[in-house]
């Protein structure tokens, strides 16, 4: 242990700077498309830059403005899309300036897009259902955990999407005896430890599965056959403050948002997540140690601030003829019952 905390002060051991050489690789065309259930299907088209060759700035993105783009759903006529006038690289438009019908449940989506200086690229995808819940209860915990209970439809859609369970908002309001005014934290975290969760990739903290604001909490489509009820708690981080100042705790709001997406938009989520280290920043339920915390993680956290990243995350594609991903979603919101 002596010898592997000496070697995190000793930077100029890994750092050495190296000429590197390569033969340039054919550029290729990328796909950002990622759709919602209900609107319009839209599509940014970007190309890729080879290791050590014109790097991108941020007026350089490589967006691709003039390239053919052609979609159809549900095997219909092909759709000629255009860029939009406001990004020349988000293609949303027909030739007559409107946009093409809004992707509805279990549509199927086929595009193709070509250009002269690049491989032709195509994707395909059927997109999700959506999923249908409500509250069951919602209460304050002494505490002030919130505690949620939710109630789940079956699934309609296909076999291997997946759910997941965020939130977009949530507040809460406590008053104290000494209090001269309430006090109102923002909700920071949705936990639960319903086993279902078992059964995707989850971050978790403190024992708890867990995620921040819009971080989805994933189990299998597959695992809502039949009307299902789930546990959760949502927390916010009291930042230092005494929780003995107050004696009384309303929930202002809370918006749960349940998705659905398919397997290749999870898949493209799970990567970003790891691509962002998004686990390193989810803090456990307040007044929750983090049970995982430990010395070698924080030597191996220093090494790898001197070192960097050793195995890059490969962000996941699921297009042919080049790189970026077709995925669909849906969603409905749960708003707090007035």
């Amino acid at each position: 242990m002596a010898l592997v905390l000496s070697l995190t002060g000793c930077e100029e051991m890994f750092v050495r700077e190296i000429d590197f050489t390569a033969e340039k690789e054919p550029e290729m065309l990328v796909l950002s498309g990622s759709n919602l259930i209900g609107l319009p299907p839209a599509f940014q088209i970007f190309h890729s830059f080879f290791f050590g060759h014109t790097p991108p700035t941020p007026k350089n993105v490589g967006g691709v403005s003039d390239a053919e783009v052609t979609i159809r759903v549900n095997s219909g006529e092909w759709m000629q899309l255009f860029p939009s006038s406001a990004n020349g690289y988000s293609y949303s438009r027909l030739a007559d300036g409107s946009t093409a019908p809004a992707l509805m449940p279990l549509d199927t989506v086929e595009i193709n897009v070509s250009h002269p200086e690049y491989p032709t690229l195509t994707g395909y995808q059927v997109m999700p259902d959506y999923v249908n819940g409500r509250y069951v209860s919602i209460h304050v915990q002494p505490n002030f955990w919130v505690d949620i209970t939710i109630e789940l439809d079956p699934y309609q859609g296909n076999e291997d999407d997946v759910i997941g369970i965020t939130f977009t908002d949530g507040t809460i309001s406590l008053t104290g005896p000494n209090t001269k005014k309430p006090l109102t934290l923002q909700i920071t975290g949705l936990y639960s430890v319903d086993p279902v969760f078992a059964k995707a990739i989850n971050m978790s903290s403190g024992g708890y599965y867990g995620g921040m604001m819009d971080d989805p909490l994933f189990f299998p489509a597959s695992e809502l056959q039949q009307t299902r009820q789930i546990h959760l708690i949502a927390d916010a981080q009291w930042g230092g403050r005494n929780k003995d100042w107050y004696n009384h705790c309303d929930l202002k709001s809370m918006t749960l948002n349940l998705r659905a997406y398919t397997r290749d938009a999870y898949l493209f989520t799970q990567s970003k997540r790891l691509l962002l280290d998004r686990e390193e920043y989810l803090a456990p339920p307040s007044d929750i140690e983090d049970a995982d915390e430990n010395i070698m993680q924080d030597i191996l956290d220093d090494l790898k601030e001197v070192l960097g990243d050793q195995e890059p995350v490969q962000v996941y594609t699921n297009v042919q003829g080049g790189l970026g991903h077709l995925c669909g979603h849906s969603n409905k919101a749960l708003r707090l019952p007035k």
